[in-house]
């Protein structure tokens, strides 16, 4: 009982953490788009900068899909206890680690690779996908530390519960991905597009089976 009275002292109201959170989130978009201007720079043939400036707007829309999920979770919380501060600690760090992981998948990464004769670009494709990888593993874990809580609003508890479901697809799908990135030579840079199809593509399983479960 003691040692709980004192972990009491290290919980914060979450609307005291959405600021530096949001900022955090903002500071990866921002240095997302401070590395165009270096590969703008770098001499690309029309069709390798297409393909470039593509990319990190779609790395781009993976950072602001990943705020929406993690931060509709922290939306549910009125105090973060120590397990929430800890992955919301992790999910920031990461995140911060996502724009130069991405820069060095975008530069690197149409080079063919495995685990079993590794190239630079097969490891900055791999380090990317684990980070997301990792993302994906602490939203997870954020929702299933909520589902622990005890929540009055029926609309509440049916939410984290399919959110926690269709999370582990995701991370399957994932998990897929970083094994064909180790294993097959020709699953290169393909990821980086297909990695927001799967975050969409999660987000409106969820919407539909809510309205499906809400309907019945």
């Amino acid at each position: 009982m003691a040692f709980n009275r004192s972990l009491r002292h290290h919980t914060l109201r979450a609307s005291a953490v959405l600021p530096l959170f949001d900022g955090i989130f903002a500071v990866a978009l921002t240095l997302l788009a401070f590395d165009v201007p270096d590969m703008l720079a770098m001499g690309m043939g029309a069709h390798q900068l297409l393909v470039s400036l593509l990319a990190y707007g779609v790395s781009a829309l993976v950072v602001v899909v990943y705020w929406f999920k993690l931060r509709r979770l922290l939306g549910l919380c009125r105090y973060l206890h120590v397990p929430q501060l800890v992955l919301l600690a992790q999910a920031m760090l990461t995140i911060c680690l996502y724009p130069r992981l991405a820069s060095l998948a975008v530069l690197y990464g149409q080079q063919p690779g495995t685990i079993f004769a590794l190239t630079p670009g097969d490891l900055a494709n791999t380090t990317l996908l684990l980070v997301l990888f990792l993302f994906d593993g602490l939203c997870l874990l954020f929702a299933c530390s909520l589902s622990a809580r005890h929540y009055a609003r029926t609309a509440d508890r049916l939410f984290i519960s399919q959110g926690v479901w269709v999370q582990l697809l995701g991370l399957a799908v994932l998990a897929v991905m970083a094994f064909l990135e180790l294993f097959e030579p020709w699953f290169n840079g393909q990821y980086v597009f297909l990695v927001p199809i799967v975050l969409l593509i999660e987000e409106f399983v969820l919407a539909f089976r809510l309205k499906l479960m809400r309907g019945a």
